[in-house]
């Protein structure tokens, strides 16, 4: 996705992550999951820590811990986003 496209929906990401914000215990922590989920949804050439974190003004050490040492509940996250694709044609 170009940079166009990604602010068009900006809105609809952010109403989607959302819904899993109650796996991570830390609002820092979630902030981080929207830098990087842009991050893999962009037309950047390489999706590693460190150009998604440039491109999203992220320090990369702060990105990378985020995906290495803080703890989010995976289990609820996997269990959320099976309930949303069970409700079919409920996508943000």
């Amino acid at each position: 996705m170009n940079a166009k496209q990604m602010r068009a929906l900006k809105t609809k990401l952010t109403r989607f992550l959302d819904r899993f914000a109650s796996c991570f215990r830390r609002s820092d922590t979630r902030a981080h999951l929207f830098a990087y989920v842009q991050g893999q949804l962009s037309d950047l050439p390489e999706k590693c820590v460190e150009p998604i974190a440039i491109w999203a003004d992220v320090a990369p050490r702060t990105l990378q811990q985020f995906l290495t040492h803080h703890s989010w509940d995976h289990e609820q996250m996997r269990d959320q986003l099976q309930a949303i694709v069970r409700v079919a044609g409920h996508w943000p």
